[in-house]
């Protein structure tokens, strides 16, 4: 679906065939002409236009973003497909999994949406606007007994508590901070923290992989999206065999590295 084609279903509140199948759907009256010219002014600007739209698609489902919040983008899709397939081994037993950063909660709830697991979904943030567009995605889609947003510094909430979770999952602020200037305006527009990290960009994997040491159950997994440059350093931050197996890269729709996973070894 193109800009247009999604303003128009926004404003007429439709979805996309049936501005093609229906001539009246694309007749604006006064009032939404008026909306119109209001998105494509703040558009031009440099405003994503998801933030104008108030929503976006994500694996098929409509989910609320708002400024403040990291826009969900095809690319996390390929992170949630490597979750659901490691899912299905909880068709008899309860999986309960971490979502870090979890943002509009875009992940967690397509989890728990889209698979038949008995599944608990801790998803965690630091940002008050992240929590309340991700509780807010949460009550829209009607999972509430299997999505629990906290706030929460990466795995803060969970204090000295070990193996709690077989999954953990995370799209982590991964650009690195020379490059923030040569993104696109509309991404700059995105929160800074939410897609910037230290260390070249390698931060909060470093953070994740030493709390997962705790926090994952053994034969547990951590899934993470990454640049696609970045899969030799995180193979390096997950380089001790005696607590990780079975690393694995998968590629995105542009044949591009785009998911990191790692298994927690049995007896590490």
């Amino acid at each position: 679906m193109n800009e247009i084609e999604a303003i128009l279903c926004s404003l007429k509140h439709c979805d996309r065939s049936r501005l093609y199948l229906d001539e009246e759907a694309t007749l604006l009256d006064e009032r939404r002409l008026h909306s119109l010219e209001g998105i494509l002014r703040h558009r031009i600007n440099g405003q994503p236009l998801q933030y104008l739209l108030g929503e976006t698609e994500f694996m098929g489902m409509s989910v609320c973003v708002k400024p403040g919040v990291l826009v969900p983008r095809p690319e996390t899709e390929i992170l949630v497909e490597e979750v659901l397939g490691a899912l299905r081994s909880f068709a008899r037993r309860r999986c309960r999994l971490l979502d870090i950063g979890t943002g509009s909660g875009n992940i967690a709830i397509a989890c728990a949406r889209l698979t038949d697991a008995d599944i608990r979904v801790d998803a965690v943030d630091v940002s008050k606007e992240a929590l309340a567009c991700a509780r807010r995605n949460v009550r829209r889609h009607g999972l509430g007994a299997k999505v629990r947003v906290h706030r929460s510094d990466l795995f803060s909430r969970f204090g000295r508590r070990r193996s709690l979770f077989d999954l953990i999952v995370s799209n982590p602020p991964y650009i690195a901070q020379g490059e923030y200037t040569g993104l696109p305006r509309d991404v700059r527009e995105e929160p800074r923290a939410a897609l910037v990290a230290p260390e070249e960009g390698l931060y909060y994997y470093g953070k994740i992989e030493a709390g997962a040491r705790r926090f994952l159950r053994p034969g547990g997994q951590v899934f993470l999206e990454m640049d696609p440059r970045q899969a030799a350093d995180l193979r390096q931050i997950f380089g001790n065999r005696t607590v990780w197996k079975d690393i694995c890269v998968t590629k995105d729709h542009n044949g591009r590295d785009r998911v990191f996973a790692a298994r927690r070894a049995i007896d590490g």
